[in-house]
Order: structure tokens, then sequence, then C-alpha cells
């Protein structure tokens, strides 16, 4: 929820999770996005990965639950109960962790495909750290 109450705001939290001056050459893509009259097809492009980011928030939280019905079963306080919550921690991985990784590496690239899109610039321009190309 808190994701999508951020569009409301000016600093959406995908612009501080991915689209931020540590990760990428944001005054580049900026420059760029003004000279090719791109700033508003790429605002819309930020809302769309918000709310991919948000989905995968909120596929985790109800895989989560649905995973605790599931495995625990027993009351609080019990032996049983902790080995539940053990097995219920070893099973959050595949179940929890893996699809809403996979929702947030395809936010992910649609962020950088639409900057290069939008920009004309390559992977390499865009992102502080990478080698240039040669």
């Amino acid at each position: 929820m808190a994701v999508l109450v951020s569009l409301k705001t000016p600093y959406p939290l995908i612009r501080s999770l991915l689209y931020n001056p540590e990760i990428m050459d944001v005054d580049k893509v900026q420059t760029k996005l003004q000279e090719n009259q791109s700033e508003a097809a790429f605002e819309k492009l930020l809302e769309r990965c918000t709310w991919l980011l948000a989905a995968s928030f909120l596929l985790s939280s109800i895989l989560n639950y649905f995973l605790a019905r599931w495995i625990v079963v027993s009351p609080s306080g019990t032996e049983a109960f902790n080995s539940e919550v053990s097995k219920m921690m070893v099973w959050s991985w595949p179940v929890i962790v893996i699809p809403s990784m996979a929702i947030m590496m395809v936010a992910l690239m649609q962020l950088l495909k639409g900057i290069k899109a939008m920009t004309g610039l390559e992977l390499e321009d865009v992102l502080n750290g990478a080698p240039a190309k040669e």
C-alpha cells in the first residue's frame, strides 16, 4: 500500500529503489529525456514499474499468509509450533521470494528497456560503475 501511496508524492518508491543517482546516471538520462521530449512517457513508465513493485509486495504478503495458514497449525509456545515456523521459513524461499523477485526483475528490465527506448542510451551509459563499451 505504501508503494502505491508513494505515487502521489514527489518521490515514488521506484525512484528511491531503482532510478536513483547511486545506481544510474540520472542526470544523463534526464538530459536525454528532455532532448527527446520523452519526460511524460518516462513518468508513465515509472508509474507502471511502481505498480509492478507494489504487485510483488502484494503477492509476497498473500503467499506468506497462505503458507503460514497451511504449515503453522500448532498453538504458539509449543515445540511443534517452533518446528512448523522453521519449516515455513524453509518453504518461504521457493514459494515467496522467487516469484516476488521475478516480478521485481520484470520491473527493473522494463525500466531499463524503457530508458533505452526513450533516450537511446545503452545500459553501460546509464548504470553507474558499468564498464564503458569499447
